[in-house]
């Protein structure tokens, strides 16, 4: 049976119009979500709130910023006003919290492409705190890391966006470190241009919005189900979500099925789902569902410490620490789903019982 009765939704995050360096408008765009079958589509132009929210093509569109220093690129969701990229990074994060919105630092680890003139735009102040999570894994940034020269790209040619099959272990390496110490959500992001190479010999979409609606995607997975009406107390469900880390960061390449779920189970009848922190005991247990037979990966403080074949699974939880799983489809190479984490915490006086035994 499963424990946690999710409404899931698929989105695209990180979308650009021509509003800033997108070379399309919402009203196309959605047209392209509405075919790859996408419920949510989030746009985040740089510094500027353009477009309008609300439902089109049953599409709910929601409208974020991409925060855009020279460096430290800040995604924020759920805020009302721009805020501009001037000041300190902090600044930025804080004035995000200030409108009650959530923030994600962008492509943490891009290493840009001279090619495609696309400067590095990674996060350089890892001082701040503050934030509510990384886009782990972005589309566009990683394409872009397979494109060392123009035969290259001529033979990746329309395939381009399959080159995408994981995250940047270095990222998920900062991922699992950041977590050890506090909650640290994941999404992925497409950063979607609709971006042509051009050429004197004439040009040619090579980041279609299309292709990449096929691609990184971010499941949402809620308590309650969206209304489809209202935009704004949608809006607030999803914003909830990302703060709480119920989402999943889904390959669409490698399958869309709705159905995955992760999370903790103990005999005392307490669940806690991804995203979630509780004080950790003998007795819970990780407990995790696929719709189909996938390849599971189950990682604990970055480290693999378990692998198998199977649609359902529940392993003990050995320790305290920071617990997610991968999911590859069987045999296949490249990732399906990146779950968030489960944080069991050590008890702050270990010298004494928990007086609430498996409460998150």
């Amino acid at each position: 049976m499963d424990p946690f009765q999710f409404y899931e939704y698929r989105a695209a995050l990180h979308v650009h119009t021509r509003y800033s360096d997108g070379s399309e408008s919402l009203d196309k765009i959605v047209k392209w979500a509405h075919q790859r079958g996408l419920d949510i589509l989030w746009v985040t132009d740089h510094n500027v709130l353009g477009e309008v929210p609300g439902y089109r093509e049953h599409v709910l569109c929601l409208v974020g910023e991409e925060i855009t220093p020279p460096t430290n690129h800040y995604l924020a969701f759920g805020i009302r006003q721009p805020i501009g990229p001037e000041g300190p990074l902090a600044d930025i994060i804080r004035n995000v919290a200030g409108q009650h919105g959530v923030g994600f630092i962008a492509h943490p680890d891009d290493l840009g492409n001279p090619l495609l003139g696309l400067p590095a735009y990674h996060w350089t102040d890892r001082t701040v705190t503050g934030f509510t999570g990384l886009e782990v894994m972005n589309h566009l940034s990683r394409c872009s890391e397979v494109i060392t020269d123009g035969l290259a790209l001529l033979r990746w040619g329309w395939r381009l966006s399959r080159a995408v099959d994981a995250a940047p272990f270095k990222t998920l390496q900062l991922w699992d470190t950041l977590g050890q110490q506090q909650r640290v959500v994941g999404i992925g992001g497409v950063d979607a241009h609709g971006i042509r190479w051009r050429t004197r010999w004439g040009s040619w979409p090579i980041f279609s919005y299309s292709a990449s609606f096929a691609t990184v995607r971010t499941h949402f997975y809620l308590t309650r189900p969206l209304n489809g009406e209202d935009w704004n107390q949608d809006e607030q469900l999803l914003v909830a979500a990302l703060r709480e880390g119920t989402v999943a960061i889904v390959n669409g390449f490698e399958g869309s099925e709705r159905g995955f779920r992760f999370g903790g189970r103990h005999p005392n009848g307490n669940v806690v789902p991804m995203g979630g922190e509780v004080v950790w005991e003998p007795g819970w247990s990780l407990w995790g569902l696929s719709p189909v037979v996938a390849d599971w990966e189950v990682w604990h403080n970055g480290v693999r410490v378990n692998r198998m074949q199977t649609t359902i699974f529940t392993i003990p939880v050995a320790a305290p620490g920071v617990w997610r799983v991968v999911l590859r489809k069987a045999g296949r190479r490249a990732v399906w789903i990146y779950s968030n984490p489960v944080y069991f915490r050590p008890h702050p006086n270990p010298t004494e019982d928990s007086t609430a035994p498996g409460s998150p």
